[in-house]
Parts: C-alpha cells; structure tokens; sequence
C-alpha cells in the first residue's frame, strides 16, 4: 500500500502540524474514515480522466455501477427540496453535449422540474418527448426481452406494435391470435373502437360479429346512432360517397349526391356487376324517390320510374316466394293517423294477386273511411289495345271511354239518357202512315230512325238509345195495332 499524505489548506479547520495519514488503491479517489486517517471512497478516476463509481475501470465518462451489497439499491437519486421554487425551465437532471467548434452546448436528455423527459429536446411538452439527432435514427424503439421489437416509431410519424418497419400512420400486429389489434377505451372504460384480427372494426362495439359485421357502429348510451360522410368541397367531384369495390379493383356500385343534390344509388357502374338493386324488406318513402331519372317532372311525384332501355318502358315488378293461398304481392293504401294519443295505420285500398282464383284484385274502400268506388279519370280499355271501330263514340277525344273484347257479363245494367220514346203518344206526334213507312222500308232496308246495317258495322250500337228507338217503334206499332183495330171494328159493324 502506498503513504498519502495530505496538508490541510484551510486554517480555520485544520492545525498546521496536524498530519493525516492512510492508504489506499491507485486510481481510488480517497475519502476520509475519520478526523485525521483516510481510505478508499468508491470513485475512481482513470489515466484517461474517466470517473466510476462502484467501478475501477469505467468505459464512459462517468459510470455507475450499482452492486447488491449496496444499500439503498437506487443506482442515481436526485431530488429537490420539496420546499425550493424552481422555474418552468428549471430540471432535475440535464445531459449535455458540447460543441468545440461553436463552442456551443446542446441538450441531450433532461428532466424537467414537471418531471417531463426530454431526449434532445430543452423543453419537453409531454410525460416523454423525443427528437432524433438525425433523420436516420428513428424516435423510438422498445423490445421485449427476448430481443423482439414491440414497439417503433419512425422518423415518418409511423408506429409500429410488433411490426419493425411499419408502414402505414399506425401497423399494429398483434402477439398471439388470440389477442386483437385495437381497443380503445373512454376514461369511463366503455370500449369505443375495437379491432379484431379477422378485421372487423367496432365503433361502440367491443364485440362485432366476426362472421358478418365488418364495420359494426353504435352510439353511446341511449344516443341515436349515426353514419357521416362529409364532402371535401361543393364540386360534385369531391362529394362524399360510399363505394363498392370488385376484386378486380373496379367500382361496381357506388352512393352519393349527384349535381342536382339528390342521393344516387347507382348499381352496375362498371358494366360487370348488375345493374339492379335489391332491397330484402320494407322501404318507406317520405319524400321523394326516383329510379332511372334524375328527378320526377312533377313536384308531387314520391316516386319516379324511369327504365334507360329506348325499347321497353319501366317495369315494376312484385315478387312473393312460395305463394300457396290468399292475395299474394299486395299493393296496399294505407292512412296513417293519431287518434287519443294513438297511432293507427288503417288499410283503406288493396290491388293483390288472389291466388286462389289466379284473379287480379282490385280492392277499394277496405277500411280507413274509404268508399268502395274505383274512380277512373280516363279511358278503359279491357281485352284490347283499340277499339276495331273506325269512329268511336266519343266525338269529342276520338275514343272510346271504355273498350271490352270479349264477352261484358253483368245483372244490372244502368244506361243514363236526356229523353225517352213516350212521346209517341203524345198529341202532335206525327206517326206516318201505313203506305209512307211501305215505301220508306222499301227504299232504305230499314226502319225509320234505326240506324242501318252499315253504320251499326262501322260505328257500333249505343244500347240506351237503341232502346230508346225500339221501344219508338214498340209504341209506332201499338198505335198502328189500335188504328187497325178500330177499322175492324167498323167494319163489323157494317
């Protein structure tokens, strides 16, 4: 061991021709063990002018080594008095490096009196704020203890959990697959956004159904639910929309708001898929519908069927599988209304398929207040495209107001007329004679104000006044029967 000896350098604490005396190791800095010996302390300083502690060859600047027969077992403890005020500015503990050259210093790691870390970064904003020195180092970079990377940030902003190098803003690939990739909670712990590892994401739902849901959504609490897609500008370019696409890659369907601000369903977009779209269950239509136009013409139109074919028209088609009695594919008219607090939906009219009978029905004034009066504001035309007849009983359109081919089967029939044949007994009736109606039979083949075969094969019978004209001549010829009658009887009694 190798005598130090120390002179004291301060009158005031030390007498002059004290002597203190110890030994202890090369490269040890010594410490005192009483008032007037010394010993080893547990820093050692190294030809290179390196400081350990709990070391004798330390490999930086200054290391600590902690060993476990030390006690307290903390490897560096630095605090402030509880009682001290520091400045936003002020730390516990700063690194830092200098500059020779601009004879500059530069913080590399410190520890603010808010207890925020800053690696490169004087002032840090959050719990942990990292700057890389360099573009080529990343942020950060956690690994398990096997050596795995769990944990990346890239120097691009992007995060990876399990993944190394990830690619997108956040790459996430869960351990095991039996844990999922994403779930957030609020601060109340509600699950609020949940990714599974089949893919499925749920918004409000901590359990999407894998097996159906991709995108499961639900609000909070007893909140409406809702879906929004916001448009980036009023170009109708950038309006939001909501595409279907093929695995080819090509937009088969597509939903969003055309130029004309109305939402467009457009099915078939890319010519492959079909041009048709399906709706299993009911619709309900508020305002206003239009399929295969733009717009309905008329402002009172709820919906509108255009077909794009320039041969066919629109067709609207109602299905019902499996159909084995009663009315099938029914067309209901229904009145909604409130009555005591109550609301009734009251079926008042029904146009059904009667399978029973292979009939159409036509059903006015089922309930709801309604009559049972079909009103038709138009022509008919039953059996038929047109009437055979070259001129049609209604001058005034050129058409008939209602055209039967085949057989009209009724009990009753009710026929309307502005006058009737009792005038032939009337006083100034002039009823011709015997000889005029010979020669007017005669000449026409016919009898007088009944129209001819030919104009009954071009134009048709009116039935009400054919009747009206036979019972004319019913009542001519009663009044002939009577005329002959009398000149019987004057001839008996002569």
């Amino acid at each position: 061991m190798k005598k130090i000896l120390f002179i004291a350098c301060s009158l005031s604490m030390l007498n002059l021709s004290a002597q203190i005396y110890g030994s202890g190791t090369a490269g040890c800095i010594p410490r005192f063990t009483g008032a007037t010996s010394i010993g080893n302390s547990l820093f050692f300083q190294t030809t290179g002018n390196q400081i350990g502690l709990g070391i004798g060859t330390p490999a930086a600047r200054m290391e600590i080594r902690n060993g476990c027969s030390f006690s307290p077992l903390d490897a560096l403890n630095i605090t402030n008095e509880t009682n001290c005020v520091f400045s936003s500015t002020a730390g516990f503990l700063t690194l830092r490096g200098y500059n020779v050259s601009s004879s500059t210093y530069t913080t590399r790691f410190v520890i603010d009196a808010n207890v925020k870390t800053g690696v490169n970064v004087a002032s840090p904003e959050a719990q942990l704020d990292v700057q890389p020195y360099t573009s080529s180092v990343n942020p950060l970079l956690l690994h398990s203890n096997t050596g795995t990377s769990i944990f990346t940030v890239l120097n691009t902003s992007n995060v990876g959990i399990n993944v190394p190098s990830p690619v997108a803003q956040l790459d996430v690939q869960p351990y095991s697959s039996s844990v999922n990739p994403l779930l957030l909670h609020n601060n109340t712990g509600t699950s609020i956004f949940t990714v599974l590892n089949a893919g499925n994401v749920g918004i409000g739902v901590s359990d999407p159904d894998a097996s159906s849901s991709i995108l499961a959504v639900k609000a909070q609490g007893t909140n409406p639910t809702y879906l929004d897609l916001f448009e980036t500008s009023t170009s109708v370019a950038n309006n939001a929309m909501l595409r279907f696409i093929g695995s080819t890659g090509s937009l088969r369907h597509f939903i969003t708001e055309d130029a004309n601000g109305n939402l467009l369903i457009d099915a078939g977009y890319d010519g492959i898929a079909a041009n048709k779209v399906k709706i299993d269950g009911s619709v309900q239509i508020t305002e206003v519908m239009s399929i295969g136009t733009d717009a309905p013409s008329l402002t009172a139109s709820t919906l509108a069927i255009k077909r794009a074919s320039t041969t066919e028209g629109p067709s609207f088609d109602i299905y019902q599988d499996d159909a084995v009695t009663g009315w099938n594919g029914q067309i209901r008219f229904i009145r909604n209304y409130t009555s005591g607090g109550t609301s009734y939906a009251v079926v008042r009219h029904v146009i059904a398929d009667d399978y029973d009978n292979g009939n159409m029905i036509i059903h006015p004034g089922i309930g709801g207040g309604a009559t049972n009066v079909l009103q038709i504001n138009g022509n008919v035309q039953i059996g038929t495209i047109k009437p055979t007849l070259s001129t049609y009983i209604n001058s005034t359109s050129g058409e008939s107001n209602i055209s039967v081919n085949g057989w009209l089967v009724a009990k009753k029939v009710m026929v309307e007329t502005s006058d009737w044949s009792d005038k032939v007994f009337g006083a100034d009736y002039s009823l011709k004679s015997i000889p005029d109606l010979e020669n007017y039979i005669k000449q026409n083949k016919h009898l007088p104000e009944i129209p001819s075969e030919c104009e009954v094969l071009e134009k048709g019978v009116d039935v009400g006044e054919m009747n009206k004209l036979l019972l004319q001549k019913v009542e001519e010829l009663t009044l002939y029967v009577i005329a002959q009658q009398k000149q019987i009887d004057n001839l008996g009694k002569k």
